[in-house]
């Protein structure tokens, strides 16, 4: 049975008390922020994980594509942010009137409560395969380091059953990979797995390079609709030039162990089906009492505080963020989270120094860029479009610079 630990810090403040929900980038960067705009010592700021190490989320697919190893995308939350008491857990509850953060932790469930002075949400989106029939029982996600080596353990599995499977429809299925969604994260699974499984064929003398079967099934008219068209076409193509398969308005309908049932009725027979698509809100916002858009984000002020409650901040994935500098909401990608979390950070260092200066969030983006295998990808940068190699060697090098840590930066470049 659950049990109460206690509440921390429960003797009267001296310090304000800074409590930061989500560990992923928008989280990290507000305490990084933090533990810049603050003097030492001079508030108590709490960051509360589910895990206790940051995840460079942009490079999962190649993880799973055997580009790099998990280690080079992960990093200690306590090194990178030392002088922020990191709590690992899940939140459970947040009580507004009383200002309490309520997280579970330990194999025995304890409950521990953190008040708080200022609070920031920065809990990201959630996987949701619930939509559609077999979706949540035999579709693979990619949203975790553990999601991305089950990918690439699960489809040397497929390799090796196939090399000695007989029988020519069992065979079929094996050998058929599937991705589901043509934006960012789909084209970039699908060019990982496409090129792994390339290089993996060599050593499997029996399977022969046209049996394997790659497929990417997207339900608009194009992929990458958040590129501009010349560049979406520019990825589309090198895709086909590379063997893979693409559906345009496709949608699955359902999935089976062995099969991928489209809406149209038409069937893919394969064993593995990876899933790009069905996020959804965390669980966590249907229990505040907060106002949230049609889509159930958060809905905050230009200064991201939340509507009615200055006390409270929110960005990342969970908010409808407004950017001043575009008159539209802000992109749930990793460049924009860093900066809201930079903003937010020295928005409530403000606050709580009683400087009373707020900065509205104003950034434009330095571009878009999206890897499509084999040493190519294609970028928007600072309005310029760019494909090819040189696009590729660009994304390389801003994702080179934006891992944490000097060590994890050259063991990615070699």
């Amino acid at each position: 049975m659950p049990t109460l630990a206690g509440e921390l810090r429960a003797d009267p403040p001296t310090r304000p008390r800074i409590v930061i929900v989500g560990g992923g980038f928008a989280g990290v960067a507000v305490a990084q922020e933090l533990e810049k705009a603050l003097p030492r010592g001079s508030a108590d700021v709490t960051l509360i994980s589910k895990d206790n190490f940051f995840v460079f989320h942009p490079m999962l697919p190649e993880v799973a594509g055997g580009s790099i190893e998990p280690h080079h995308i992960l990093n200690s939350l306590r090194q990178l942010c030392p002088h922020t008491t990191v709590s690992l857990g899940t939140v459970r509850s947040v009580a507004l009137k009383a200002k309490t953060v309520e997280f579970i932790h330990g194999p025995r469930e304890d409950h521990t409560l953190v008040p708080y002075d200022q609070l920031v949400l920065a809990f990201g989106s959630v996987t949701n395969f619930s939509e559609l029939t077999g979706m949540a029982q035999h579709a693979l996600g990619l949203k975790t380091v553990g999601d991305a080596l089950f990918l690439r353990n699960h489809i040397v599995s497929m390799l090796e059953e196939a090399d000695v499977e007989a029988d020519p429809e069992r065979r079929r299925e094996m050998l058929t990979f599937v991705v589901v969604g043509g934006g960012f994260s789909g084209v970039e699974t699908v060019a990982e797995v496409n090129d792994f499984l390339l290089g993996a064929i060599a050593h499997y003398p029996r399977i022969k390079p046209y049996e394997v079967r790659v497929v990417l099934v997207h339900s608009g008219a194009r992929l990458l609709p958040e590129l501009t068209e010349d560049l979406a076409e520019a990825a589309t193509r090198h895709l086909y030039e590379q063997g893979v398969e693409i559906r345009l308005n496709s949608m699955l309908g359902a999935c089976t162990p062995s099969e991928a049932v489209m809406k149209d009725g038409s069937e893919i027979p394969t064993r593995t089906l990876v899933c790009t698509i069905g996020t959804a809100s965390n669980p966590l916002l249907s229990s505040l009492d907060i106002p949230k858009d049609e889509r159930g984000r958060i809905r905050v002020n230009e200064f991201l505080q939340v509507l009615d409650h200055p006390e409270i901040w929110a960005l990342g994935d969970c908010t409808a963020v407004p950017n001043r500098a575009t008159g539209t909401l802000a992109p749930p990608t990793a460049q924009f989270a860093q900066r809201e979390g930079k903003l937010v950070a020295r928005n409530i260092a403000s606050a709580v120094q009683g400087h009373g200066v707020r900065r509205a969030f104003d950034y434009p983006g330095m571009g878009q860029f999206v890897a499509v295998g084999h040493q190519f990808a294609v970028a928007n940068i600072l309005g310029y479009r760019v494909s090819g190699f040189l696009a590729w060697w660009a994304w390389r090098t801003v994702y080179l610079m934006k891992l944490p840590g000097i060590s994890r930066k050259a063991r990615v470049a070699i």
